[in-house]
């Protein structure tokens, strides 16, 4: 059979009916003709892909063009650039991270996935300048998303190289993974999606042990990448592709595919949780100690209904912002349809699950705005500790990125010449899009749209002319591939000019903590900040510094961005490694009791997990303030007499002025003390009711067990704090009677305690902080901390890694064994169709039949 001009070619990297080579000496066996040549060939495809989308970051992102810039949002100089700022200190500095005293009064900081110690993709940040590498672990992620989803397409849907490189770029350069260049973890997590989806593709319809495995690494990259909530759409994404294979790919013999699956992504989830236990552990234990679990937790930032219909496509208006988009291009979303319509018979499944999980983002993206999420939120716990329902958007942008190359392989390749038939598939392809944006209308809105839709019928003209074009053989399949992807760019690129990711700051913004963070840093003590960061008259924007040479736009982003260093805002504390009782967080911290304490004991108005604490002097509770031990109070110079004389009665005093921001100081309250009157209440809404009353922590403790009898000294107590480091506390203790030791640090499972090199009991006391029973004498209390469930996970990975070898050697040794004996994939469904043994993807490699007569056979089918 001659091929079809208008079919894809074939790579053959090992095809069912392949005949093997003949036996080297030694059993070993040559490989298929073309197979080597076949992956040398893919390789050096998927490394011009890369290259170009790293490229293309340079015109789509203007941080990446400019050095003595880098980008600009509120997360980005708020939480990560002084969060990984402080991490590269931490670790140059040959510090284990386990727990750090910088915000909260303390934290688990290796538990915390928001901080991704262990990501890979972060370690730009230990060698270079924090503004330096902001910018490149974007750009690089940016590319990396993109090559993902071109690797998912050739390896597991095995499309065409021009399908391939089409979705990549609409991934990679796509609304969603653009958005989320100022969320820089959730922009790691995404880009891991295609590759999770690709081994999890790759082990359902092989089930080698290999893809099993990668599927699990692939999985735990994913969560060391450090936003948990697009990592359990992303595991949700993958049951549903096994529901699909399961029910749909062939549903008469379902219960043996049930099994198939079960076992194989199963297997990879087991793999996950062994090779990842190290930091999945931990992280559990600390999600069960976080403030979303509290009962009353509820935050709710949904797509506004309003909204719904653009997030879809491409804005030219300003319409859209922040997280609420889900737009692929005009072009891309109308190839989606196409694929999803007519692709190729052997992936019914696939595209059965992409249009499901299209509809189900665009439901779950509008939050408790339908019936449908509030049933989920009700229902499922997790649903409710996810406070951004916009981002369900992800399963839809993934799931028509990766439609867009079944579409642009449908058009190229399916049926060229029969008008009628390609017709009816373009009929459908419209239906399919009809249904998406169907969906935003039934359940969400549209808003003003004029200024964007001459771009979308410039593109729609492009899709229909390019549609057109490839009816007639004559037209050359790249021109067409070319002038699609080409409208794709056109439209990403032009797409949303004010979003977040076109902003910038000087450099300096993020390389330079400012004076009053340094001091802070090295005065020690815990300091609370009640100063707005964001100058409000002419006097205080002259009032900040700026640094020669600005132009004139850099210097006003300058000047909104210097004060909030100024103003001791959290989380750049960690830059400098001071201390403050509050924090910026939002994922897993602060510590629920940590966070009731706060509440009831300190600033009652405060939002505490957004590091937001502006009430003025007189409105905090000052017996929790001292017995959190502040030092320090940073306050605008325009505070009012009648506050600044508020600190002053409690020991505070100005100690430097920069721009319009005030530093107090006092000396530092004591950090251990001793007490001798002990309240038993067991109850948790009690003892927070108490605190509320405004309990005497100064004077007495809170215990939730008795502690035995316990007798006022004659002689006051001597305690010395000899020194308090990240994960030990060493203290003094002199008492002429037995007594609680206090320590208002957090309150974690995993800290210890020893009196004397001897282990004692440690306490939970006033709700949510650390403390022992000291004996009457002279005592060592050294508080330690011990991750017991890093230390247990790290044994069972390492264990894993060694098993895994084992089967990986004798393997080996058994493939290594006469010629003869049987050595093949033992699934015989052939679920992937001919071919499906070795994954690949139609291309122009190798041009052989898995026959091997020399004919290429095309992927399209009828």
């Amino acid at each position: 059979m001659q091929r079809d001009i208008a079919d894809p070619p074939t790579t053959t990297e090992v095809q069912p009916g392949t005949a093997p080579g003949p036996a080297r000496p030694g059993g070993d066996q040559e490989a298929p003709p073309g197979r080597f040549s076949s992956r040398w060939a893919l390789a050096v495809e998927g490394l011009i892909v890369y290259v170009v989308l790293q490229a293309l970051t340079y015109p789509f992102l203007p941080a990446v063009r400019d050095r003595g810039q880098a980008f600009y949002n509120d997360v980005l100089i708020g939480f990560f650039g002084p969060e990984k700022h402080g991490l590269a200190r931490i670790l140059r500095a040959g510090i284990m991270p386990a727990w750090v005293n910088d915000q909260f009064g303390g934290e688990p900081f290796i538990a915390n996935l928001q901080h991704a110690v262990f990501y890979p993709g972060n370690l730009p940040f230990w060698v270079m300048r924090t503004s330096w590498a902001i910018d490149v672990v974007c750009a690089v992620h940016v590319a990396f998303a993109g090559l993902a989803m071109w690797a998912y397409c050739r390896f597991a849907l095995r499309t065409s190289r021009w399908g391939a490189a089409l979705a990549g770029l609409a991934f990679g350069f796509g609304s969603v993974t653009l958005q989320h260049i100022i969320l820089m973890n959730q922009l790691q997590v995404i880009a891991w999606m295609p590759v999770v989806l690709l081994f999890g593709h790759l082990a359902l319809e092989r089930g080698r042990l290999r893809y099993v495995v990668l599927t699990g690494v692939a999985v735990g990259m994913q969560l060391l990448a450090g936003h948990p909530e697009e990592w359990v759409y992303t595991l949700l994404t993958l049951a549903v592709y096994g529901a699909g294979w399961v029910l749909i790919s062939n549903p008469r013999s379902w219960p043996r595919r049930a099994l198939r699956a079960a076992l194989r992504l199963g297997g990879a989830l087991v793999a996950f949780v062994l090779l990842f236990a190290w930091q999945l552990l931990p992280t559990l234990l600390l999600q069960r100690n976080g403030w979303r679990t509290d009962p009353t937790f509820s935050q709710q930032f949904p797509l506004p209904k309003a909204m719904a219909f653009n997030a879809l496509l491409p804005d030219f208006g300003h319409v859209l912002t922040g997280e609420n988009v889900g737009f692929i291009g005009v072009v891309a979303l109308g190839l989606a349809g196409l694929g999803i319509a007519a692709g190729p018979r052997r992936l019914l499944w696939a595209r059965s699950v992409m249009l499901f999980l299209a509809v189900v983002g665009i439901v779950m993206a509008l939050g408790n705005q339908n019936f449908i999420y509030r049933f989920a939120y009700h229902h499922v716990q997790l649903v409710q500790q996810f406070r951004v329902p916009g981002r369900y958007l992800l399963l839809t942008y993934f799931t028509t990125a990766a439609a867009s190359a079944l579409g642009m392989d449908a058009l190229l390749y399916g049926r060229v010449g029969q008008w009628l038939r390609r017709g009816v598939a373009a009929v459908g392809g419209v239906a399919v899009v009809g249904v998406l944006l169907g969906t935003t209308l039934l359940f969400g809105g549209v808003s003003y749209y004029v200024a964007s839709r001459r771009y979308w019928i410039l593109a729609a003209f492009v899709g229909v002319v390019a549609w057109v074009l490839a009816n007639f053989r004559i037209v050359p399949r790249v021109v067409i591939a070319l002038l699609l992807i080409g409208m794709t760019g056109f439209e990403l690129r032009q797409a949303r000019p004010t979003a977040e990711y076109h902003e910038m700051v000087p450099n300096t913004i993020y390389d330079d903590a400012g004076p009053i963070m340094d001091r802070l840093g090295a005065g020690g003590g815990r300091y609370v900040t009640i100063a707005w960061d964001t100058p409000r008259t002419a006097a205080q924007r002259s009032s900040i510094p700026v640094p020669p040479g600005l132009t004139r736009k850099e210097r006003d982003y300058y000047v909104v961005a210097w004060p909030r260093r100024l103003a001791a805002r959290p989380a750049w504390e960690y830059a400098t490694g001071a201390e403050t009782i509050i924090g910026r967080d939002g994922g897993l911290m602060p510590l629920l009791n940590y966070g009731q304490f706060f509440s009831a004991a300190v600033d009652p108005q405060g939002f505490l997990s957004g590091g937001i604490t502006l009430q003025a002097p007189s409105q905090w509770k000052w017996a929790g303030l001292d017995f959190l031990g502040v030092r320090s109070f940073v306050t605008t110079t325009s505070l009012a007499a009648g506050e600044a004389q508020v600190l002053r009665q409690h020991g505070f005093q100005p100690v430097d002025q920069q721009a319009f921001f005030q530093l107090w100081e006092r000396p530092a309250p004591p950090m251990a003390r001793m007490v001798y009157q002990a309240d038993v209440v067991r109850g948790e809404t009690d003892r927070i009711n108490r605190l509320k009353a405004g309990y005497p922590l100064l004077d007495r403790v809170l215990v939730d067990q008795p502690v035995g009898q316990l007798q006022r000294p004659a002689d006051p107590p001597v305690v010395n704090v000899v020194s308090r480091a990240y994960s030990k506390v060493d203290v003094a203790v002199r008492t002429s009677t037995d007594g609680i030791l206090v320590l208002p640090d957090p309150w974690y499972p995993q800290w210890g305690v020893e009196i004397d090199g001897k282990p004692a009991k440690l306490l939970e006391v006033d709700h949510a902080f650390r403390g022992v029973k000291v004996p009457a004498g002279a005592h060592q209390v050294v508080f330690t901390y011990n991750d017991r469930s890093m230390q247990g996970g790290l044994v069972l990975s390492l264990l894993t890694v060694l098993g895994l070898v084992a089967v990986w050697a004798w393997s080996r040794r058994r493939r290594a064994t006469p010629a003869g004996v049987p050595n093949g994939d033992d699934d015989d469904d052939n679920d992937a169709g001919p071919g499906a043994a070795a994954g690949t993807s139609s291309g122009a490699a190798a041009g052989q039949s898995p026959e091997g007569n020399g004919q290429v056979r095309g992927t399209s089918e009828p």
